[in-house]
Protein backbone atom coordinates (compact mmCIF):
# COMPACT_ATOMS: atom_id res chain seq x y z
CA UNK A 1 0.00 0.00 0.00
CA UNK A 2 2.91 2.42 0.44
CA UNK A 3 3.66 3.70 -2.94
CA UNK A 4 -0.02 4.46 -3.61
CA UNK A 5 -0.10 5.70 0.02
CA UNK A 6 2.27 8.16 -0.83
CA UNK A 7 1.71 9.26 -4.06
CA UNK A 8 -1.82 10.17 -2.76
CA UNK A 9 -1.05 12.17 0.47
CA UNK A 10 2.17 13.63 -1.18
CA UNK A 11 -0.70 15.63 -3.96
CA UNK A 12 -3.45 15.90 -1.87
CA UNK A 13 -0.68 17.90 0.93
CA UNK A 14 0.52 19.75 -2.52
CA UNK A 15 -3.04 21.26 -3.73
CA UNK A 16 -3.95 22.26 -0.04
CA UNK A 17 -0.83 24.24 0.44
CA UNK A 18 -0.91 25.66 -2.71
CA UNK A 19 -5.27 26.31 -2.55
CA UNK A 20 -5.45 23.97 -5.69
CA UNK A 21 -8.83 23.10 -5.03
CA UNK A 22 -9.31 21.70 -8.28
CA UNK A 23 -6.61 18.98 -7.41
CA UNK A 24 -8.59 18.30 -4.13
CA UNK A 25 -11.90 17.35 -5.58
CA UNK A 26 -10.24 15.13 -8.08
CA UNK A 27 -8.58 12.99 -5.09
CA UNK A 28 -11.64 13.07 -2.95
CA UNK A 29 -13.63 11.60 -5.86
CA UNK A 30 -11.02 9.15 -6.96
CA UNK A 31 -11.05 8.03 -3.11
CA UNK A 32 -15.32 8.25 -3.42
CA UNK A 33 -14.89 6.03 -6.85
CA UNK A 34 -12.39 3.37 -4.82
CA UNK A 35 -15.30 3.13 -2.64
CA UNK A 36 -17.77 2.55 -4.76
CA UNK A 37 -15.76 0.38 -6.66
CA UNK A 38 -14.98 -2.28 -3.46
CA UNK A 39 -19.25 -1.87 -2.69
CA UNK A 40 -20.07 -2.94 -6.07
CA UNK A 41 -18.01 -5.62 -6.75
CA UNK A 42 -18.70 -7.22 -3.19
CA UNK A 43 -22.22 -7.46 -4.20
CA UNK A 44 -22.21 -8.50 -7.45
CA UNK A 45 -19.56 -10.90 -6.79
CA UNK A 46 -21.98 -12.93 -4.65
CA UNK A 47 -24.36 -13.00 -7.69
CA UNK A 48 -22.77 -13.01 -10.83
CA UNK A 49 -19.30 -15.17 -11.71
CA UNK A 50 -17.15 -12.19 -13.53
CA UNK A 51 -14.43 -15.28 -14.06
CA UNK A 52 -11.86 -12.01 -13.94
CA UNK A 53 -9.26 -12.71 -12.09
CA UNK A 54 -8.53 -9.05 -12.51
CA UNK A 55 -11.47 -7.74 -10.94
CA UNK A 56 -10.81 -9.89 -7.90
CA UNK A 57 -6.98 -8.23 -7.43
CA UNK A 58 -8.14 -5.01 -7.99
CA UNK A 59 -10.74 -5.31 -5.62
CA UNK A 60 -8.88 -7.36 -2.77
CA UNK A 61 -6.30 -4.48 -3.54
CA UNK A 62 -8.34 -1.53 -3.32
CA UNK A 63 -9.95 -3.24 -0.29
CA UNK A 64 -6.95 -2.60 1.48
CA UNK A 65 -5.89 0.85 0.05
CA UNK A 66 -8.66 2.53 0.71
CA UNK A 67 -8.62 2.88 4.78
CA UNK A 68 -4.91 4.37 4.20
CA UNK A 69 -5.35 7.51 1.93
CA UNK A 70 -5.50 9.59 4.17
CA UNK A 71 -3.76 13.16 3.84
CA UNK A 72 -2.19 14.73 6.81
CA UNK A 73 -4.96 16.73 8.57
CA UNK A 74 -7.11 16.94 5.45
CA UNK A 75 -11.01 16.33 6.82
CA UNK A 76 -12.80 13.01 5.71
CA UNK A 77 -15.62 12.19 5.94
CA UNK A 78 -16.45 9.69 8.80
CA UNK A 79 -15.41 6.64 7.30
CA UNK A 80 -16.91 2.99 8.34
CA UNK A 81 -14.92 1.09 5.72
CA UNK A 82 -13.36 -0.63 8.98
CA UNK A 83 -16.26 -1.88 10.77
CA UNK A 84 -16.74 -5.42 10.98
CA UNK A 85 -20.08 -6.19 12.51
CA UNK A 86 -19.74 -8.21 15.84
CA UNK A 87 -23.09 -9.57 16.38
CA UNK A 88 -26.62 -8.49 15.67
CA UNK A 89 -30.75 -9.64 17.22
CA UNK A 90 -33.21 -10.52 15.21
CA UNK A 91 -36.72 -9.31 16.29
CA UNK A 92 -40.10 -10.69 14.80
CA UNK A 93 -42.29 -7.73 13.58
CA UNK A 94 -44.82 -9.52 12.04
CA UNK A 95 -45.20 -10.36 8.02
CA UNK A 96 -46.63 -8.67 5.11
CA UNK A 97 -48.11 -9.69 1.89
CA UNK A 98 -46.14 -8.13 -1.02
CA UNK A 99 -48.03 -7.24 -4.16
CA UNK A 100 -45.48 -7.47 -6.72
CA UNK A 101 -46.05 -6.87 -10.42
CA UNK A 102 -43.68 -8.36 -13.42
CA UNK A 103 -42.51 -4.80 -13.74
CA UNK A 104 -41.87 -4.38 -9.82
CA UNK A 105 -39.63 -8.09 -10.70
CA UNK A 106 -37.02 -6.31 -12.71
CA UNK A 107 -34.43 -4.75 -11.12
CA UNK A 108 -32.19 -1.10 -12.01
CA UNK A 109 -28.90 -1.81 -13.15
CA UNK A 110 -26.26 0.19 -11.37
CA UNK A 111 -24.85 2.65 -13.93
CA UNK A 112 -23.91 5.84 -12.12
CA UNK A 113 -21.32 4.02 -9.98
CA UNK A 114 -18.13 5.96 -11.01
CA UNK A 115 -19.63 8.32 -12.42
CA UNK A 116 -18.85 11.29 -10.07
CA UNK A 117 -17.27 14.17 -11.60
CA UNK A 118 -15.45 17.29 -9.96
CA UNK A 119 -17.32 20.65 -9.46
CA UNK A 120 -15.68 23.86 -11.00
CA UNK A 121 -14.01 25.45 -8.25
CA UNK A 122 -15.44 29.13 -9.28
CA UNK A 123 -18.65 27.60 -9.13
CA UNK A 124 -18.14 25.39 -5.79
CA UNK A 125 -16.82 28.51 -4.02
CA UNK A 126 -19.45 31.03 -5.22
CA UNK A 127 -22.11 28.52 -4.24
CA UNK A 128 -19.82 28.50 -0.28
CA UNK A 129 -20.16 32.08 -0.99
CA UNK A 130 -23.77 32.41 -1.35
CA UNK A 131 -24.42 29.63 1.65
CA UNK A 132 -22.46 31.97 3.89
CA UNK A 133 -24.34 35.53 2.92
CA UNK A 134 -27.83 33.69 3.19
CA UNK A 135 -27.03 32.90 7.09
CA UNK A 136 -27.45 36.30 8.38
CA UNK A 137 -30.48 37.11 5.84
CA UNK A 138 -32.22 33.68 7.73
CA UNK A 139 -35.74 33.50 6.43
CA UNK A 140 -34.67 35.14 2.69
CA UNK A 141 -35.15 32.96 0.05
CA UNK A 142 -32.01 31.71 -1.21
CA UNK A 143 -32.63 33.25 -5.11
CA UNK A 144 -33.05 36.96 -3.43
CA UNK A 145 -30.11 36.62 -1.49
CA UNK A 146 -27.98 34.85 -4.17
CA UNK A 147 -29.16 37.93 -6.74
CA UNK A 148 -28.49 40.61 -4.24
CA UNK A 149 -24.89 39.71 -3.48
CA UNK A 150 -24.59 39.48 -7.15
CA UNK A 151 -25.52 42.79 -7.93
CA UNK A 152 -23.02 43.91 -4.68
CA UNK A 153 -20.39 42.07 -6.28
CA UNK A 154 -20.69 43.59 -9.64
CA UNK A 155 -20.52 47.20 -8.62
CA UNK A 156 -17.25 46.14 -6.21
CA UNK A 157 -15.17 44.55 -9.14
CA UNK A 158 -15.79 48.01 -10.93
CA UNK A 159 -14.69 50.06 -8.61
CA UNK A 160 -10.75 51.29 -9.15
CA UNK A 161 -10.03 52.13 -5.46
CA UNK A 162 -10.45 48.58 -4.86
CA UNK A 163 -8.80 47.43 -7.44
CA UNK A 164 -5.79 49.41 -6.66
CA UNK A 165 -5.81 48.34 -3.13
CA UNK A 166 -6.00 44.86 -4.21
CA UNK A 167 -3.24 45.23 -6.32
CA UNK A 168 -0.96 46.45 -3.38
CA UNK A 169 -2.03 44.70 -0.62
CA UNK A 170 -2.66 41.31 1.16
CA UNK A 171 -5.80 39.59 1.14
CA UNK A 172 -6.16 41.00 5.06
CA UNK A 173 -5.29 44.11 4.71
CA UNK A 174 -7.79 44.84 1.80
CA UNK A 175 -10.44 43.73 4.13
CA UNK A 176 -9.90 45.36 6.51
CA UNK A 177 -9.52 48.74 4.62
CA UNK A 178 -11.73 51.18 5.41
CA UNK A 179 -12.11 51.86 1.67
CA UNK A 180 -13.21 48.59 1.08
CA UNK A 181 -16.11 49.03 3.72
CA UNK A 182 -17.25 52.17 2.32
CA UNK A 183 -17.53 50.87 -0.87
CA UNK A 184 -19.51 47.42 0.41
CA UNK A 185 -22.17 50.37 2.17
CA UNK A 186 -22.15 52.65 -0.95
CA UNK A 187 -22.94 49.21 -3.41
CA UNK A 188 -26.07 48.03 -0.65
CA UNK A 189 -27.55 51.50 -0.96
CA UNK A 190 -27.29 51.28 -4.51
CA UNK A 191 -29.18 48.10 -4.62
CA UNK A 192 -32.11 49.71 -2.93
CA UNK A 193 -34.48 49.30 -5.45
CA UNK A 194 -33.91 46.43 -6.07
CA UNK A 195 -33.60 44.93 -2.80
CA UNK A 196 -35.29 46.76 -0.24
CA UNK A 197 -35.71 44.36 1.89
CA UNK A 198 -32.09 43.31 1.94
CA UNK A 199 -30.04 46.26 1.58
CA UNK A 200 -32.15 47.62 4.63
CA UNK A 201 -31.83 44.80 6.58
CA UNK A 202 -27.72 44.99 6.00
CA UNK A 203 -27.38 48.74 6.64
CA UNK A 204 -29.50 48.71 9.84
CA UNK A 205 -27.59 45.78 11.53
CA UNK A 206 -24.28 45.56 11.90
CA UNK A 207 -24.36 41.50 12.46
CA UNK A 208 -25.36 41.32 8.97
CA UNK A 209 -23.22 44.22 7.37
CA UNK A 210 -20.23 42.41 9.02
CA UNK A 211 -21.37 39.16 7.82
CA UNK A 212 -21.23 40.58 4.59
CA UNK A 213 -18.49 42.05 4.63
CA UNK A 214 -16.08 38.67 5.59
CA UNK A 215 -18.62 37.30 2.54
CA UNK A 216 -17.23 39.04 -0.04
CA UNK A 217 -13.70 40.53 1.30
CA UNK A 218 -11.84 37.27 -0.38
CA UNK A 219 -14.20 36.57 -2.83
CA UNK A 220 -13.74 40.51 -4.68
CA UNK A 221 -9.90 40.42 -3.26
CA UNK A 222 -9.80 36.91 -5.42
CA UNK A 223 -11.31 38.06 -8.70
CA UNK A 224 -8.95 41.55 -8.47
CA UNK A 225 -5.86 39.73 -8.01
CA UNK A 226 -7.58 37.79 -11.84
CA UNK A 227 -8.27 40.57 -13.31
CA UNK A 228 -5.16 42.35 -12.48
CA UNK A 229 -3.02 39.82 -13.68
Amino acid sequence: MAPAKSRFNTRYNAGVAAGDKTDQDELDLFRKDLGSFVRAYDFLSQIVNFADPDLEKRSIYYKHLLPVLRANDAPVALDLSGVVLAKYALKDKGQAQLQLSDNDAVLKPALDVGSGQTKDPALATWEEIIQQANLPFEGEELDAVAHFVEGVRRELVKNQTLQTQARNNSRTHFGSSPHFENAVNDAVQNSMESHYNLSLQALGEKTKMRALLATLSGLIYEELQEQAS
